[in-house]
């Protein structure tokens, strides 16, 4: 199925894809698939998130070149930091939480959270600890990223299996990552995944930037000036209110999947 054109590509993008093809060890079209909905997001049309979910109450009536997504898998990551942004530290994932949210109801089903044990820079700093609420004692008892990235490759297997759903659109249900901004996935984790070499599971590459979304949403409207580009911000301008703690990753992950069931509710469709 092809779901976007083939996009002109620069002699540094075609670098950076052959790199990606020895590092991930996927195929083509997979990586094709990655690569064109990362660009794509960006100026998207906003067409398709759920066909027939209970949550819209109607269905639509596009192609099947739109596929129906049941299960949003909604991640945030939280990663080292410093207060000095000119600071050389590169960051590396010390939160690794997911969670399930069904189309049909919007209830949250399942949920994944592992600490990460950094190896680079292995101290936190204050400002870390005073963002994101992890202690250092928190992340040195935990595993390093090699080893959460195989319990997570498990427990994705076994979710796929239970729900009976696949990443990519198919006449099964279909299920697909969401993360706000595109950074968790395509910057902290594929970057933290290349410098240590260590594979990126594939269908981390289906998903959609619900930041992006959003913009599409607001469109020109006056909600958008006044809108200063957050999560919580986001909630606000349509009525909600963030529920836990910001910049802890499965508080975040939760409030990323709230203001999508409010888009669902909306009858928002994005093009996947």
């Amino acid at each position: 199925m092809q779901l976007f054109a083939r996009l002109d590509l620069s002699p540094k993008e075609r670098e950076k894809r052959r790199a990606a093809v020895t590092l991930l060890k996927i195929p083509w079209e997979e990586l094709q698939f990655f690569w064109e909905t990362k660009v794509l997001l960006k100026d998207c049309q906003v067409v398709l998130i759920s066909r027939s979910s209970s949550l819209c109450g109607q269905k639509n009536s596009r192609t099947t070149r739109f596929a129906e997504v049941r299960w949003y898998f909604v991640l945030d990551f939280e990663s080292t930091c410093c207060k000095d942004q000119s600071d050389t530290m590169l960051p590396e994932i010390i939160e690794f939480p997911v969670v399930i949210m069904d189309s049909v109801d919007g209830r949250i089903v399942d949920s994944f959270r592992r600490f990460v044990r950094p190896t680079e820079n292995p101290i936190l700093s204050d400002f870390c600890t005073k963002l994101t609420g992890i202690h250092q004692e928190r992340v040195k008892k935990a595993d390093d990223l090699s080893v959460v990235l195989k319990e997570f490759d498990l427990w994705l297997k076994q979710k796929k299996e239970q729900l009976c759903c696949r990443f990519r659109p198919t006449d099964v249900a279909t299920a697909i990552f969401v993360t706000w901004t595109d950074w968790d996935i395509g910057t902290c984790l594929w970057n933290e995944c290349r410098r240590k070499k260590l594979p990126l599971p594939n269908d981390l590459l289906n998903r959609i930037d619900m930041k992006a979304i959003f913009q599409q949403w607001l469109g020109s409207s006056q909600a958008k000036q006044r809108w200063h580009g957050g999560l919580s911000d986001a909630l606000r301008l349509v009525g909600l209110t963030f529920e836990g703690r910001p910049h802890c990753g499965i508080d975040d992950a939760r409030n990323t999947a709230l203001l999508l069931r409010h888009l669902l509710l909306k009858n928002i469709f994005v093009n996947i």
